[in-house]
Protein backbone atom coordinates (compact mmCIF):
# COMPACT_ATOMS: atom_id res chain seq x y z
CA UNK A 1 0.00 0.00 0.00
CA UNK A 2 1.11 3.53 -0.69
CA UNK A 3 0.32 6.85 -2.36
CA UNK A 4 1.16 8.45 -5.68
CA UNK A 5 0.19 12.07 -6.37
CA UNK A 6 -1.79 11.89 -3.08
CA UNK A 7 -3.89 9.03 -4.49
CA UNK A 8 -4.00 5.99 -2.16
CA UNK A 9 -3.46 2.56 -3.70
CA UNK A 10 -3.10 -0.94 -2.39
CA UNK A 11 -1.00 -2.26 -5.22
CA UNK A 12 0.13 -1.17 -8.66
CA UNK A 13 1.89 -2.95 -11.52
CA UNK A 14 2.66 -1.71 -15.01
CA UNK A 15 4.96 -1.97 -18.01
CA UNK A 16 6.51 1.34 -19.08
CA UNK A 17 8.14 2.42 -22.33
CA UNK A 18 9.91 5.73 -22.81
CA UNK A 19 10.76 7.15 -26.23
CA UNK A 20 12.01 10.72 -25.89
CA UNK A 21 9.26 12.83 -24.40
CA UNK A 22 6.65 10.12 -24.94
CA UNK A 23 5.80 7.82 -22.03
CA UNK A 24 3.74 4.72 -22.74
CA UNK A 25 2.10 2.36 -20.29
CA UNK A 26 0.71 -0.37 -22.54
CA UNK A 27 -0.81 -2.16 -19.57
CA UNK A 28 -1.35 -1.44 -15.91
CA UNK A 29 -3.27 -3.03 -13.05
CA UNK A 30 -3.96 -1.55 -9.64
CA UNK A 31 -6.15 -1.54 -6.58
CA UNK A 32 -6.98 2.13 -5.99
CA UNK A 33 -8.58 3.94 -3.07
CA UNK A 34 -9.03 3.10 0.58
CA UNK A 35 -11.63 1.45 2.78
CA UNK A 36 -14.97 0.55 1.21
CA UNK A 37 -14.22 2.78 -1.79
CA UNK A 38 -11.19 0.84 -2.96
CA UNK A 39 -11.39 -1.32 -6.05
CA UNK A 40 -9.53 -2.62 -9.10
CA UNK A 41 -8.40 -0.63 -12.11
CA UNK A 42 -6.77 -1.70 -15.33
CA UNK A 43 -6.00 -0.07 -18.66
CA UNK A 44 -3.49 1.74 -20.83
CA UNK A 45 -1.99 5.23 -20.74
CA UNK A 46 0.22 7.31 -23.01
CA UNK A 47 1.41 10.90 -22.55
CA UNK A 48 3.75 13.37 -24.26
CA UNK A 49 5.60 14.85 -21.31
CA UNK A 50 6.54 18.01 -23.21
CA UNK A 51 3.02 18.98 -24.28
CA UNK A 52 0.84 17.10 -21.80
CA UNK A 53 -1.17 15.42 -24.56
CA UNK A 54 -2.43 12.05 -23.39
CA UNK A 55 -4.67 9.12 -24.29
CA UNK A 56 -6.05 6.58 -21.82
CA UNK A 57 -8.29 3.55 -21.57
CA UNK A 58 -9.68 2.60 -18.18
CA UNK A 59 -11.77 -0.17 -16.67
CA UNK A 60 -12.31 0.43 -12.96
CA UNK A 61 -14.49 -0.27 -9.96
CA UNK A 62 -13.28 2.15 -7.28
CA UNK A 63 -14.74 5.35 -5.81
CA UNK A 64 -13.81 8.28 -8.13
CA UNK A 65 -13.33 10.46 -5.03
CA UNK A 66 -9.91 8.82 -4.71
CA UNK A 67 -8.84 10.83 -7.78
CA UNK A 68 -9.68 14.22 -6.22
CA UNK A 69 -6.04 15.43 -6.29
CA UNK A 70 -6.00 15.05 -10.10
CA UNK A 71 -9.38 16.60 -10.84
CA UNK A 72 -10.16 20.16 -11.89
CA UNK A 73 -12.47 22.23 -9.70
CA UNK A 74 -15.56 21.40 -11.74
CA UNK A 75 -14.70 17.71 -11.94
CA UNK A 76 -14.05 17.60 -8.20
CA UNK A 77 -17.42 19.25 -7.53
CA UNK A 78 -19.19 16.62 -9.63
CA UNK A 79 -17.33 13.77 -7.92
CA UNK A 80 -18.04 15.18 -4.46
CA UNK A 81 -21.79 15.23 -5.11
CA UNK A 82 -21.85 11.41 -5.12
CA UNK A 83 -21.51 9.23 -2.02
CA UNK A 84 -21.31 5.49 -2.65
CA UNK A 85 -22.82 3.63 0.28
CA UNK A 86 -22.47 0.22 -1.39
CA UNK A 87 -20.00 -1.12 -3.89
CA UNK A 88 -18.00 1.40 -5.94
CA UNK A 89 -19.21 2.20 -9.47
CA UNK A 90 -18.07 0.26 -12.55
CA UNK A 91 -16.45 2.51 -15.14
CA UNK A 92 -15.34 1.95 -18.72
CA UNK A 93 -13.73 4.99 -20.33
CA UNK A 94 -11.59 6.01 -23.30
CA UNK A 95 -10.18 9.51 -22.95
CA UNK A 96 -7.77 11.97 -24.54
CA UNK A 97 -6.77 15.56 -23.83
CA UNK A 98 -4.12 17.76 -22.30
CA UNK A 99 -3.04 16.88 -18.77
CA UNK A 100 -4.44 19.31 -16.16
CA UNK A 101 -6.76 21.11 -18.60
CA UNK A 102 -10.48 20.67 -19.22
CA UNK A 103 -10.30 22.30 -22.65
CA UNK A 104 -9.77 19.71 -25.34
CA UNK A 105 -10.96 16.80 -23.18
CA UNK A 106 -12.48 13.92 -25.15
CA UNK A 107 -13.94 10.95 -23.33
CA UNK A 108 -16.45 8.23 -24.07
CA UNK A 109 -17.61 5.30 -21.97
CA UNK A 110 -20.16 3.82 -19.61
CA UNK A 111 -20.86 3.97 -15.87
CA UNK A 112 -22.94 1.60 -13.73
CA UNK A 113 -23.56 1.98 -9.99
CA UNK A 114 -25.82 0.78 -7.16
CA UNK A 115 -26.79 2.11 -3.76
CA UNK A 116 -25.45 5.65 -3.77
CA UNK A 117 -26.51 9.19 -2.87
CA UNK A 118 -26.40 12.03 -5.41
CA UNK A 119 -26.89 15.60 -4.17
CA UNK A 120 -28.62 14.19 -1.10
CA UNK A 121 -31.05 11.91 -2.98
CA UNK A 122 -30.74 8.15 -2.56
CA UNK A 123 -30.47 6.09 -5.77
CA UNK A 124 -30.86 2.32 -5.88
CA UNK A 125 -29.30 1.80 -9.32
CA UNK A 126 -28.11 3.89 -12.24
CA UNK A 127 -26.36 3.34 -15.55
CA UNK A 128 -25.55 5.50 -18.55
CA UNK A 129 -23.43 5.83 -21.65
CA UNK A 130 -21.51 9.09 -21.68
CA UNK A 131 -19.42 11.33 -23.86
CA UNK A 132 -17.43 14.42 -22.92
CA UNK A 133 -16.34 16.89 -25.61
CA UNK A 134 -14.60 19.98 -24.22
CA UNK A 135 -17.21 21.57 -21.91
CA UNK A 136 -20.14 19.43 -23.11
CA UNK A 137 -21.37 16.31 -21.33
CA UNK A 138 -23.74 13.96 -23.13
CA UNK A 139 -25.58 11.09 -21.42
CA UNK A 140 -27.74 8.56 -23.24
CA UNK A 141 -29.27 5.16 -22.52
CA UNK A 142 -29.61 6.58 -19.01
CA UNK A 143 -31.51 4.67 -16.32
CA UNK A 144 -31.97 5.87 -12.73
CA UNK A 145 -33.94 3.68 -10.29
CA UNK A 146 -35.37 4.37 -6.86
CA UNK A 147 -37.94 2.37 -4.85
CA UNK A 148 -40.86 4.35 -6.30
CA UNK A 149 -39.86 3.99 -9.97
CA UNK A 150 -37.30 4.76 -12.65
CA UNK A 151 -36.15 7.49 -14.99
CA UNK A 152 -35.00 6.80 -18.54
CA UNK A 153 -33.75 9.14 -21.22
CA UNK A 154 -30.79 11.33 -22.01
CA UNK A 155 -29.12 14.68 -21.32
CA UNK A 156 -26.72 17.05 -23.04
CA UNK A 157 -25.20 19.59 -20.66
CA UNK A 158 -23.18 22.57 -21.92
CA UNK A 159 -21.35 23.95 -18.94
CA UNK A 160 -20.10 27.22 -20.47
CA UNK A 161 -23.57 28.06 -21.79
CA UNK A 162 -25.16 26.99 -18.47
CA UNK A 163 -27.83 24.95 -20.18
CA UNK A 164 -29.01 21.34 -20.44
CA UNK A 165 -31.06 19.69 -23.16
CA UNK A 166 -33.01 16.64 -22.02
CA UNK A 167 -35.51 14.01 -23.03
CA UNK A 168 -36.86 11.92 -20.15
CA UNK A 169 -39.60 9.62 -18.96
CA UNK A 170 -39.70 9.56 -15.16
CA UNK A 171 -41.62 7.89 -12.35
CA UNK A 172 -39.23 9.20 -9.68
CA UNK A 173 -40.39 11.34 -6.78
CA UNK A 174 -40.26 14.98 -7.99
CA UNK A 175 -38.72 15.96 -4.65
CA UNK A 176 -35.84 13.48 -5.15
CA UNK A 177 -35.38 14.43 -8.81
CA UNK A 178 -35.36 18.14 -7.98
CA UNK A 179 -32.72 17.55 -5.30
CA UNK A 180 -30.53 15.82 -7.91
CA UNK A 181 -30.90 18.78 -10.28
CA UNK A 182 -29.87 21.46 -7.80
CA UNK A 183 -30.71 23.64 -4.76
CA UNK A 184 -33.01 26.15 -6.50
CA UNK A 185 -35.10 23.45 -8.18
CA UNK A 186 -35.26 21.56 -4.88
CA UNK A 187 -36.49 24.63 -2.96
CA UNK A 188 -39.15 25.23 -5.62
CA UNK A 189 -40.34 21.60 -5.56
CA UNK A 190 -40.57 21.66 -1.74
CA UNK A 191 -43.50 24.08 -2.03
CA UNK A 192 -45.60 21.26 -3.51
CA UNK A 193 -46.78 17.88 -2.22
CA UNK A 194 -46.18 14.61 -4.06
CA UNK A 195 -47.48 11.64 -2.06
CA UNK A 196 -48.50 9.17 -4.76
CA UNK A 197 -47.24 7.66 -8.02
CA UNK A 198 -46.36 10.13 -10.75
CA UNK A 199 -45.38 10.02 -14.41
CA UNK A 200 -43.44 12.85 -16.09
CA UNK A 201 -42.56 12.93 -19.78
CA UNK A 202 -40.59 15.87 -21.11
CA UNK A 203 -38.06 17.31 -23.48
CA UNK A 204 -36.42 20.65 -24.20
CA UNK A 205 -33.75 22.99 -22.80
CA UNK A 206 -33.39 24.16 -19.21
CA UNK A 207 -30.94 26.86 -18.12
CA UNK A 208 -29.26 27.56 -14.78
CA UNK A 209 -26.59 29.64 -13.06
CA UNK A 210 -28.55 32.91 -13.27
CA UNK A 211 -29.61 32.38 -16.87
CA UNK A 212 -33.39 32.49 -17.42
CA UNK A 213 -33.93 31.19 -20.94
CA UNK A 214 -35.89 27.96 -20.55
CA UNK A 215 -37.56 26.23 -23.48
CA UNK A 216 -39.06 22.89 -22.46
CA UNK A 217 -42.37 21.04 -22.18
CA UNK A 218 -43.55 18.39 -19.71
CA UNK A 219 -46.61 16.18 -19.44
CA UNK A 220 -47.39 15.29 -15.81
CA UNK A 221 -49.91 12.74 -14.49
CA UNK A 222 -50.16 11.51 -10.93
CA UNK A 223 -52.09 10.76 -7.77
CA UNK A 224 -52.14 12.55 -4.41
CA UNK A 225 -50.45 15.71 -5.62
CA UNK A 226 -51.08 19.26 -4.48
CA UNK A 227 -50.08 22.40 -2.62
CA UNK A 228 -50.13 22.76 1.18
CA UNK A 229 -53.42 21.28 2.46
CA UNK A 230 -54.92 20.77 -1.02
CA UNK A 231 -54.03 17.22 -2.07
CA UNK A 232 -55.79 16.09 -5.25
CA UNK A 233 -56.75 12.44 -5.60
CA UNK A 234 -55.70 12.56 -9.26
CA UNK A 235 -54.07 15.35 -11.22
CA UNK A 236 -52.82 15.91 -14.77
CA UNK A 237 -51.33 18.98 -16.44
CA UNK A 238 -48.78 20.19 -18.96
CA UNK A 239 -45.79 22.41 -18.21
CA UNK A 240 -44.64 25.05 -20.68
CA UNK A 241 -41.35 26.78 -19.82
CA UNK A 242 -40.43 29.81 -21.91
CA UNK A 243 -37.79 32.27 -20.79
CA UNK A 244 -38.21 33.03 -17.08
CA UNK A 245 -41.84 31.83 -16.97
CA UNK A 246 -43.15 28.35 -16.25
CA UNK A 247 -46.85 27.77 -16.89
CA UNK A 248 -48.95 24.83 -15.74
CA UNK A 249 -51.66 24.50 -18.37
CA UNK A 250 -54.71 22.29 -18.82
CA UNK A 251 -54.82 21.35 -15.15
CA UNK A 252 -57.46 18.66 -14.61
CA UNK A 253 -58.00 16.94 -11.30
CA UNK A 254 -60.29 15.09 -8.91
CA UNK A 255 -60.57 16.01 -5.24
CA UNK A 256 -62.95 14.33 -2.80
CA UNK A 257 -65.41 13.39 -5.52
CA UNK A 258 -65.32 16.78 -7.22
CA UNK A 259 -63.66 17.85 -10.45
CA UNK A 260 -61.31 20.79 -10.84
CA UNK A 261 -59.56 22.68 -13.60
CA UNK A 262 -57.24 25.66 -13.84
CA UNK A 263 -53.80 26.99 -14.67
CA UNK A 264 -50.78 28.45 -12.84
CA UNK A 265 -47.96 30.67 -14.09
CA UNK A 266 -44.66 31.00 -12.19
CA UNK A 267 -42.06 33.71 -12.74
CA UNK A 268 -38.63 32.39 -11.76
CA UNK A 269 -35.96 34.58 -10.19
CA UNK A 270 -33.01 32.29 -9.31
CA UNK A 271 -30.99 33.85 -6.51
CA UNK A 272 -33.66 36.52 -6.07
CA UNK A 273 -36.47 34.60 -4.44
CA UNK A 274 -39.41 34.49 -3.87
CA UNK A 275 -40.92 32.93 -6.98
CA UNK A 276 -44.08 34.77 -8.01
CA UNK A 277 -47.26 33.07 -9.21
CA UNK A 278 -50.60 33.76 -10.84
CA UNK A 279 -53.33 31.13 -10.68
CA UNK A 280 -56.96 30.61 -11.55
CA UNK A 281 -59.10 27.61 -10.79
CA UNK A 282 -62.54 26.06 -10.56
CA UNK A 283 -63.87 23.23 -8.39
CA UNK A 284 -67.24 21.50 -8.87
CA UNK A 285 -68.91 19.19 -6.36
CA UNK A 286 -66.16 18.28 -3.86
CA UNK A 287 -67.22 16.68 -0.56
CA UNK A 288 -67.15 19.27 2.24
CA UNK A 289 -66.25 16.73 4.92
CA UNK A 290 -63.20 15.57 2.97
CA UNK A 291 -61.99 19.14 2.53
CA UNK A 292 -62.40 19.80 6.26
CA UNK A 293 -60.30 16.71 7.05
CA UNK A 294 -57.57 18.01 4.73
CA UNK A 295 -57.66 21.28 6.67
CA UNK A 296 -56.68 19.32 9.79
CA UNK A 297 -59.99 18.49 11.51
CA UNK A 298 -59.90 14.71 12.01
CA UNK A 299 -63.55 14.66 13.15
CA UNK A 300 -65.52 15.93 10.16
CA UNK A 301 -68.69 13.95 10.91
CA UNK A 302 -70.74 17.13 11.37
CA UNK A 303 -69.95 18.38 7.86
CA UNK A 304 -71.93 17.50 4.76
CA UNK A 305 -72.49 19.12 1.39
CA UNK A 306 -70.86 19.68 -1.97
CA UNK A 307 -68.43 22.55 -2.54
CA UNK A 308 -68.35 24.65 -5.70
CA UNK A 309 -65.72 27.36 -6.05
CA UNK A 310 -63.90 29.44 -8.63
CA UNK A 311 -61.40 32.25 -8.41
CA UNK A 312 -58.00 33.73 -9.16
CA UNK A 313 -54.95 34.26 -6.94
CA UNK A 314 -51.64 36.13 -7.24
CA UNK A 315 -48.68 36.21 -4.88
CA UNK A 316 -45.28 34.74 -4.07
CA UNK A 317 -44.16 31.31 -2.87
CA UNK A 318 -42.35 31.10 0.45
CA UNK A 319 -42.53 31.70 4.18
CA UNK A 320 -44.15 34.98 5.22
CA UNK A 321 -45.65 35.68 1.79
CA UNK A 322 -49.29 35.02 2.76
CA UNK A 323 -50.17 38.65 3.44
CA UNK A 324 -48.92 39.71 0.00
CA UNK A 325 -51.35 37.41 -1.85
CA UNK A 326 -54.37 38.98 -3.58
CA UNK A 327 -57.34 37.36 -5.24
CA UNK A 328 -61.07 37.08 -5.69
CA UNK A 329 -63.62 34.34 -6.20
CA UNK A 330 -66.96 32.78 -5.44
CA UNK A 331 -67.74 29.97 -3.00
CA UNK A 332 -70.88 27.85 -2.70
CA UNK A 333 -71.94 24.82 -0.65
CA UNK A 334 -75.03 22.89 -1.74
CA UNK A 335 -77.06 19.99 -0.34
CA UNK A 336 -75.57 20.44 3.11
CA UNK A 337 -76.55 20.28 6.79
CA UNK A 338 -74.65 23.45 7.57
CA UNK A 339 -76.11 24.49 10.91
CA UNK A 340 -74.49 21.42 12.49
CA UNK A 341 -70.92 22.51 11.83
CA UNK A 342 -68.87 24.11 14.65
CA UNK A 343 -68.91 27.53 12.97
CA UNK A 344 -72.65 27.84 13.64
CA UNK A 345 -72.67 25.96 16.95
CA UNK A 346 -73.23 29.02 19.15
CA UNK A 347 -76.01 30.29 16.90
CA UNK A 348 -77.75 26.90 16.82
CA UNK A 349 -77.74 26.57 20.62
CA UNK A 350 -79.09 30.06 21.13
CA UNK A 351 -81.85 29.75 18.54
CA UNK A 352 -82.92 26.42 20.03
CA UNK A 353 -83.40 28.09 23.41
CA UNK A 354 -85.52 30.87 21.96
CA UNK A 355 -87.34 28.77 19.30
CA UNK A 356 -87.14 25.07 20.32
CA UNK A 357 -86.16 22.88 17.39
CA UNK A 358 -85.21 25.80 15.15
CA UNK A 359 -81.51 25.89 15.91
CA UNK A 360 -80.65 22.74 14.03
CA UNK A 361 -82.99 23.28 11.10
CA UNK A 362 -81.63 22.15 7.76
CA UNK A 363 -79.67 24.89 6.05
CA UNK A 364 -78.78 23.39 2.70
CA UNK A 365 -77.05 26.17 0.77
CA UNK A 366 -74.26 28.70 1.33
CA UNK A 367 -72.93 31.28 -1.16
CA UNK A 368 -70.39 34.11 -0.92
CA UNK A 369 -68.30 36.31 -3.15
CA UNK A 370 -64.87 36.73 -1.55
CA UNK A 371 -61.74 38.83 -1.99
CA UNK A 372 -58.25 38.30 -0.56
CA UNK A 373 -55.91 41.17 0.33
CA UNK A 374 -53.56 42.05 3.20
CA UNK A 375 -53.98 38.62 4.73
CA UNK A 376 -57.78 38.85 4.92
CA UNK A 377 -60.50 36.91 3.12
CA UNK A 378 -63.42 39.33 2.96
CA UNK A 379 -67.06 39.00 1.90
CA UNK A 380 -69.93 41.49 1.73
CA UNK A 381 -72.69 39.11 0.64
CA UNK A 382 -72.38 35.73 2.36
CA UNK A 383 -75.72 33.91 2.56
CA UNK A 384 -76.80 30.76 4.38
CA UNK A 385 -80.16 29.59 3.04
CA UNK A 386 -82.66 27.00 4.24
CA UNK A 387 -86.38 26.29 4.31
CA UNK A 388 -86.89 27.71 7.82
CA UNK A 389 -84.43 30.55 8.20
CA UNK A 390 -81.67 32.36 6.35
CA UNK A 391 -78.53 34.20 7.39
CA UNK A 392 -76.70 37.09 5.74
CA UNK A 393 -73.20 38.13 6.75
CA UNK A 394 -70.34 40.44 5.91
CA UNK A 395 -66.81 40.73 7.30
CA UNK A 396 -63.50 38.91 7.05
CA UNK A 397 -61.32 36.00 8.15
CA UNK A 398 -57.61 36.73 8.66
CA UNK A 399 -54.52 34.54 8.38
CA UNK A 400 -54.23 34.50 12.20
CA UNK A 401 -57.32 32.22 12.11
CA UNK A 402 -59.74 34.85 13.44
CA UNK A 403 -63.25 35.80 12.30
CA UNK A 404 -64.62 39.34 12.27
CA UNK A 405 -68.18 38.94 10.95
CA UNK A 406 -71.47 40.83 11.25
CA UNK A 407 -74.44 38.49 10.70
CA UNK A 408 -78.26 38.73 10.66
CA UNK A 409 -80.69 35.81 10.90
CA UNK A 410 -84.09 35.99 9.16
CA UNK A 411 -86.99 33.54 9.39
CA UNK A 412 -87.87 31.61 6.27
CA UNK A 413 -85.97 31.72 2.99
CA UNK A 414 -88.07 33.39 0.28
CA UNK A 415 -91.57 33.81 -1.14
CA UNK A 416 -94.70 35.85 -0.32
CA UNK A 417 -95.41 34.13 3.01
CA UNK A 418 -91.79 34.60 4.05
CA UNK A 419 -91.99 38.32 3.25
CA UNK A 420 -95.16 38.76 5.33
CA UNK A 421 -93.73 36.82 8.27
CA UNK A 422 -90.49 38.79 8.12
CA UNK A 423 -92.49 42.02 8.31
CA UNK A 424 -94.46 40.72 11.28
CA UNK A 425 -91.36 39.39 13.00
CA UNK A 426 -89.13 42.38 12.20
CA UNK A 427 -88.55 43.17 15.90
CA UNK A 428 -87.37 39.59 16.43
CA UNK A 429 -85.11 39.87 13.37
CA UNK A 430 -83.52 42.94 14.93
CA UNK A 431 -82.74 40.78 17.93
CA UNK A 432 -81.06 38.21 15.68
CA UNK A 433 -78.10 40.39 14.68
CA UNK A 434 -74.68 39.11 15.78
CA UNK A 435 -70.99 39.89 15.87
CA UNK A 436 -69.02 36.70 15.21
CA UNK A 437 -65.39 36.61 16.41
CA UNK A 438 -62.68 34.11 17.27
CA UNK A 439 -61.47 31.02 15.43
CA UNK A 440 -63.90 29.21 13.08
CA UNK A 441 -63.54 26.03 15.15
CA UNK A 442 -64.86 27.78 18.29
CA UNK A 443 -66.42 31.09 17.28
CA UNK A 444 -68.16 33.45 19.68
CA UNK A 445 -71.64 34.65 18.62
CA UNK A 446 -72.44 37.91 20.42
CA UNK A 447 -76.01 39.27 19.90
CA UNK A 448 -76.04 42.98 19.25
CA UNK A 449 -79.56 43.82 20.48
CA UNK A 450 -80.62 41.09 22.93
CA UNK A 451 -81.50 42.03 26.51
CA UNK A 452 -78.64 41.31 28.83
CA UNK A 453 -80.42 38.43 30.56
CA UNK A 454 -80.74 36.56 27.22
CA UNK A 455 -77.19 37.20 26.10
CA UNK A 456 -75.72 34.04 27.65
CA UNK A 457 -77.98 31.82 25.53
CA UNK A 458 -75.42 32.23 22.77
CA UNK A 459 -72.31 31.83 24.91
Amino acid sequence: PGEALDIPFERFSARLHREGPRLRIPEFEAVVGAGRGRGPARGTFEIATDTGDYTARLEAAFDPAALMPLLTERQASAAGAVVFAGAPPRIQLDASGVWGREAGLRARGRIEAEDFIYNGAAVRRAETDLEILDDTLRLWNTIVERPEGRLTGGLTQRFAAREAEFEILSALSPHALARMIGPFTHRLAQQFRFEGPIRVEGRGRATYGGRDDHDFDLIVEGERMGVRWVLADRLAFTVEARGDRIALRNIRGEWHGGRGEGEVELTLTPGREPVRYRARGRLDGADLAGIVRDLGDTDASAYSGRVFAEGRLEGAIGEGQGRAAVGEGRLAVRDGQLMRIPLFGGLSRGLSRIFPGLGFAAQSEFTADVTLAEGRIRTDNAQLLGSTLSLRARGYYDIENRLHIAAQVKLLRAGPIASVLRFLTWPITRLMEFDVTGPPQQPRWEPRNLPKELFLMFD
